[in-house]
């Protein structure tokens, strides 16, 4: 970038200057010229202090610890985003990188709010920033919202309440080969309204209008009708609390995307509210499915693996040790609990007629007959 290598350039000049004072004043003798030397390099030290070298920006990042995500975004005017189709920041968070010992969360929770964060580490520069603020978009399979959920941590200290979740219908095997490129026109507009969205300077404290703030309000009684108990949110009020906060940063946002070109107004109006509700609502159905699968048992989720593999490959019969390789389970251990859920709800039994074992010694396998209405069904 021209403005951080000219500052460079600058910089190199300033030091090599100051350098060069320096070994002027320790040379001469005359006490005074000795003064108005160093007064020199007094002066010339506080222009270099009151002129950093900017950084240079840094807008995404992936595989990093909170400690260097701390320092990045206070070097990087207290902002950065994570974009991942991989969950593996969750184990980095969890004390991937301290052997498991606790869970480092303090960054990311402090982040959500804009709370200020500071650290004082003994082998490490201090870094603080005021209103930090991170952006984290996870793209991952439903068995890292499973490890989420085994980890009392991330829920006890309210991580997993500031996410919104969504939870995506699996299309494999009736997925279709795009055979026609993104149109160019469509190309050249997204790149151009994102370059301009980054081009937008200062920062822009946005507010609602009458009808929109009425129409949030709404929003937030009806949500907060939700939490009471035996309501949709009952189980799940340290989200659902959130939610209404989230809804008013989604119109933030879509009020920000309609101003790339810059910002006429900072209220936010009526129809970006009621599209943020919208999304909102959306988001309460899947947060709903989300929770369960975190605290789902494990039996449950093994059974659902198994039904999952007899609705894809229909099979009339099928042994235990077939299942390896569409369960991802690792032993006969692990699977037989979803075997026995599925068999006492009725959707295999157990078969009288048994494998005899192939090699001597060996254990017949059990054989398991899956129930026709379950394959008329699918």
């Amino acid at each position: 970038m021209p403005i951080i290598k000219d500052a460079e350039n600058n910089m190199r000049i300033l030091e090599k200057r100051l350098e060069r004072l320096e070994k002027g004043a320790a040379r001469e003798d005359n006490r005074i010229e000795r003064e108005n030397v160093i007064r020199e390099c007094r002066a010339l030290q506080r222009e270099i202090e009151e002129n950093p070298v900017p950084n240079k920006p840094i807008y995404l990042v992936d595989d990093i610890t909170p400690e260097r995500l701390g320092g990045i975004m206070a070097d990087n005017e207290e902002r950065v985003a994570i974009l991942s189709a991989e969950g593996g920041f969750f184990k980095i968070i969890a004390g991937l990188y301290s052997k498991g010992t606790t869970a480092n969360l303090d960054l990311i929770l402090k982040s959500h709010t804009g709370d200020a964060w500071a650290s004082d580490r003994v082998s490490r520069e201090s870094k603080s920033m005021e209103h930090p603020a991170l952006t984290l978009g996870l793209a991952v399979q439903p068995d890292v919202i499973e490890e989420i959920g085994r980890n009392s941590e991330f829920r006890g200290r309210g991580l997993s309440a500031r996410f919104l979740y969504s939870l995506c219908k699996s299309r494999a095997g009736y997925r279709t080969l795009q055979t026609s490129p993104v149109p160019a026109n469509v190309k050249e507009s997204y790149n151009r309204l994102i370059l301009s969205l980054m081009a937008v300077e200062g920062k822009h404290e946005l507010r609602m209008s009458p009808d929109a703030q009425a129409v949030w309000n709404g929003f937030s009684d009806d949500v907060e009708a939700l939490l009471r108990p035996g309501a949709q949110l009952d189980n799940l009020v340290d989200w659902g609390s959130k939610l209404a906060g989230a809804v008013a940063r989604i119109a933030g946002l879509l009020h920000y995307a309609d101003s790339a070109e810059g910002f006429h107004s900072n209220q936010i109006s009526k129809a970006a509210i009621e599209s943020a509700c919208v999304i909102g609502a959306y988001y309460i159905e899947h947060a709903v499915v989300v929770f369960g699968l975190m605290k789902e048992d494990t039996r449950i989720t093994t059974a659902k693996k198994i039904l999952a593999y007899i609705k894809r490959h229909k099979p009339e019969t099928f042994k235990g040790r077939e299942l390896f390789n569409h369960t991802n389970c690792q032993s006969m251990q692990d699977i037989q609990p979803g075997l026995n859920i599925l068999v006492e709800w009725g959707y295999i039994r157990e078969s009288v007629k048994q494998e005899i074992g192939s090699r001597p010694g060996r254990p017949p396998s059990s054989v398991y007959e899956v129930n026709p209405k379950i394959l008329s069904d699918i």
